[in-house]
């Protein structure tokens, strides 16, 4: 007899495919309000430390700025013209009585006269031919080829401090009895506090360079007054990321030096949030302005080679408003995606476990039947899929269970095969199950994609370019990683020292110092990215030992192979830093994993390195070269020792 099977009871099954789903479904939707709330927080961290990096890059370009106008006022000082010009004014003052006395009366006089006026003495300096000079190559070439009043005057001093030249009128005649003419003349440069010209009521910044004579000595100083809101504006021009982007210049106490909006110099803005949150050497934080919530990002002035660094924090804010409106619109979008996608799978899921529980209960009952002999029911199957299929197999089974009862051994053989098959189609079915589910993860994310490109508003469309861009940036950010990884993958080869130190130190920068490299003649087994390890030490040298007149490349050998060994004579490294600086997370306030990467690029071949120096007498690096990985060429015994100044 032939008859149908229907849904029978309740499904056990179908319980538990639906409560498994209705968990994933619950799952889905935590891990969407994680996103929503990361997103929203990864806005805040991505948008801060950007502005925190451009508040630096923006603090570290002016710091180069005043620098670079401290080197070319210490050029010119350097000119032909310039240089016979002193040096006559030194041989007229050497040959007075009292040059003292002579300058006390011009001094007198010179300080009696009002700022806005010029006595005859005062009108021939500013017309004689060296101060004619000066105004055209500093003053008039910024005006004319920049449009920037860098140089708001310049003056030049000969050796007993008398001005001899200058661009336009001083406050005094004689210079040597000011703070900075001890200093200027000890250390040789001088840079100034942030004020006010008393003469030309601009503000900005004093900087003066000493002069030496052919033969060594002292002969004058070259000085000049920068202004300082002509060098901001410069600087932080390219800043403005969105609509409502500002800097501010603000001093160590409270007094505004700068703004690229309207402002009043010098103002006090102690009380403000964005000088009151000021706490570290840079960071970001959310305070308010003019009653107006606002994303604040600051940096100290470090420096630059001999300058020291400003006694001012730059201060890079925008309106949250702004900043964070394009991630306040995705969140909504992710909402309507989210509730969107999770009503499909409850509804999905639901028929799903339903239809599926129901078929296999079909399937189970029958096969209960044909457990027990009763071979005359069959299964009712009009799908193709695979459940369909096991259910056409069992009915070919149960037909020739009873027809073919005898031979019952070999006929439980191949049924067994066929039951194998038909698992195999399961686990298929498992296979391509969850084959499909990943699509339908993907379509998911595509229509992410596709919510942009229905999206007309051009404001919209902007910002999800922006978030494009973020994720491109990203994707270098994987790029560099994936460089990184590849470190080491090219075969080593075997490198000459003396060479590869040339070459990695060429260009350095304005900064001279004596190199001592005796690696002539030194081959070493190595990774191609050998001599950027000599660079990196140079470039720590440079940024982080002070002063540093020389550095020196020398090697020796030991029991267990060759030392290469790197000095400077700069301020050294704490002891407690020794280990830290090569860390992959600076632990010591650097920025750079310079150390980091050299010690991974040496470590390829099995070369170590570690900072052996005595902290106030330099830095001191030894890299130890096992003993079958280096070898000495006739042509460089340890005594030829080769000197250049980069």
């Amino acid at each position: 007899m032939t008859h149908s099977l229907g849904l029978v009871g309740r499904s056990k099954l179908g319980l538990k495919l639906a409560g498994s789903f209705l968990v994933l479904v619950i799952i889905l939707a935590m891990l969407a309000m994680f996103s929503i709330i990361e997103s929203q927080r990864a806005m805040i961290d991505s948008v801060g430390t950007d502005s925190m990096h451009t508040a630096e890059f923006t603090a570290h370009a002016l710091d180069v700025a005043i620098y670079q106008k401290y080197h070319e006022l210490w050029s010119t000082g350097y000119d032909e013209q310039v240089q016979y010009f002193i040096s006559t004014s030194n041989s007229e003052y050497d040959a007075m009585s009292d040059p003292q006395e002579y300058m006390d009366l011009i001094d007198s006089d010179w300080t009696d006269t009002p700022f806005d006026e010029r006595t005859p003495f005062m009108e021939g300096i500013v017309a004689n031919n060296v101060s004619v000079h000066l105004t055209e190559t500093l003053t008039e070439h910024y005006l004319e080829e920049h449009g920037l009043s860098i140089y708001s005057r310049v003056a030049l001093v000969n050796k007993y401090g008398a001005i001899i030249s200058m661009t336009e009128r001083t406050a005094d005649f004689r210079q040597d009895d000011k703070v900075w003419w001890s200093q200027v003349v000890e250390s040789g440069h001088y840079f100034g506090d942030a004020e006010v010209d008393p003469v030309t009521g601009t503000l900005g910044i004093r900087v003066c360079a000493k002069l030496i004579d052919p033969v060594g000595a002292f002969s004058g100083v070259i000085m000049a007054f920068l202004d300082l809101i002509a060098m901001a504006e410069n600087s932080v021009y390219f800043v403005e990321t969105y609509e409502t982007t500002e800097t501010h210049i603000v001093s160590s106490d409270g007094r505004l030096l700068f703004s690229n909006g309207v402002f009043q110099i010098l103002e006090d803005v102690s009380h403000e949030d964005y000088y009151v949150g000021v706490t570290e050497s840079s960071g970001y934080f959310i305070g308010y302005e003019n009653d107006r919530e606002r994303l604040f990002a600051y940096s100290h002035s470090l420096g630059y080679l001999r300058y020291d660094g400003g006694d001012w924090i730059i201060v890079v804010n925008h309106e949250t408003s702004e900043v964070f409106a394009d991630v306040r619109a995705l969140t909504w979008k992710i909402v309507a995606v989210s509730v969107t996608s999770i009503g499909a799978a409850v509804v999905a899921s639901g028929y799903f476990a339903v239809s599926l529980s129901r078929r296999i209960r079909v399937i189970a009952a029958a096969a209960g039947r044909f457990s027990v002999g009763d071979f005359g029911s069959s299964i009712e199957s009009r799908s193709s899929d695979e459940i369909g299929e096991l259910a056409r197999s069992l009915n070919n089974m149960a037909g020739e269970l009873q027809l073919l009862y005898g031979g019952l051994e070999s006929k439980v053989q191949e049924r067994t095969k066929e039951l194998e098959q038909a698992t195999k189609k399961l686990h298929l079915l498992g296979s391509i199950t969850r084959h499909d589910a990943l699509n339908q993860v993907t379509v998911i994310l595509g229509w992410l994609e596709v919510i942009g490109e229905t999206v007309d508003d051009k404001g919209t469309q902007e910002r999800l370019k922006k978030i494009k861009e973020a994720s491109l940036n990203l994707l270098k950010y994987m790029h560099f990683t994936g460089i990184y990884e590849r470190v080491g993958t090219k075969r080593p080869e075997w490198i000459e020292l003396g060479n590869a130190v040339s070459q990695s130190l060429f260009g350095l920068g304005p900064r001279e110092f004596e190199l001592r490299n005796v690696l002539s003649g030194v081959h070493v087994y190595g990774d191609l990215m050998l001599p950027k390890v000599f660079r990196n030490l140079a470039d720590n040298s440079i940024a982080h030992g002070g002063e540093i007149t020389s550095v020196s490349f020398t090697w020796r050998e030991v029991p267990d192979g060759l030392l290469i060994v790197y000095e400077d004579d700069g301020v050294g490294i704490p002891g407690d830093m020794k280990e830290k600086i090569f860390g992959r997370i600076p632990k010591t306030g650097r920025k750079s994993l310079g150390l980091y990467l050299s010690r991974e690029i040496l470590s390829i071949t099995g070369i170590s390195i570690a900072e052996t120096g005595e902290q106030g007498k330099g830095a001191r690096f030894e890299m130890h070269v096992p003993e079958d990985h280096y070898r000495i060429g006739e042509a460089a015994p340890p005594a030829k020792e080769e000197s250049e100044t980069v």
